[in-house]
């Protein structure tokens, strides 16, 4: 039962800690806009959301796709929860945030699943390096690519249960 308490409770909370202690800047005022591509992903869906998807200043037959469709549809998930925001700086920072924590969760559950006789805290510890990698700025941050964090683990967790499996 302690057990379960610490994989369940204690390890998802101590990943945010770890995140939230990373990033304290977001609490200072500062951003995730280290590059255009971020502050352009925000802007897309700005302007989408005032404009209900019809865009007058991108004229017809020109693609708009940048690393992922669903990042300036029109309707993305990411432009309907900046929808809940009044500051849209804020609620792509929050949005930053939960992802990131989510892409954690999800590699420690595959490394949970995949190394189960490895310390907890070792675990804790490996998978919140994702967010402070070397690559934070050109893929972290934007937030449409930590989307292929999340199912590269969790696609890596059902490809580990399917192989294992008895057959």
């Amino acid at each position: 039962m302690k057990q379960k308490i610490v994989e369940q409770i204690i390890a998802p909370q101590c990943i945010l800690m770890i995140i939230l202690v990373g990033f304290f800047g977001l609490f200072l005022g500062h951003t995730t806009f280290v590059d255009s591509d971020s502050a352009y992903m925000l802007q897309e869906n700005i302007v989408n959301n005032k404009l209900g998807g019809w865009r007058p200043d991108i004229t017809f037959g020109v693609s708009a796709f940048f690393s992922d469709p669903g990042t300036t549809h029109p309707r993305n998930l990411f432009s309907l929860w900046l929808l809940l925001f009044d500051n849209k700086v804020l609620g792509h920072n929050s949005l930053f945030i939960m992802l990131v924590w989510v892409a954690c969760l999800s590699q420690y559950m595959f490394l949970r699943k995949l190394v189960p006789k490895v310390n907890t805290t070792v675990l804790v510890c490996l998978a919140a390096l994702i967010p402070f990698s070397s690559m934070r700025y050109e893929f972290v941050f934007l937030y449409a690519n930590i989307m292929q964090i999340i199912s590269a683990s969790l696609g890596s967790l059902l490809f580990y249960k399917f192989f294992k499996a008895p057959r």
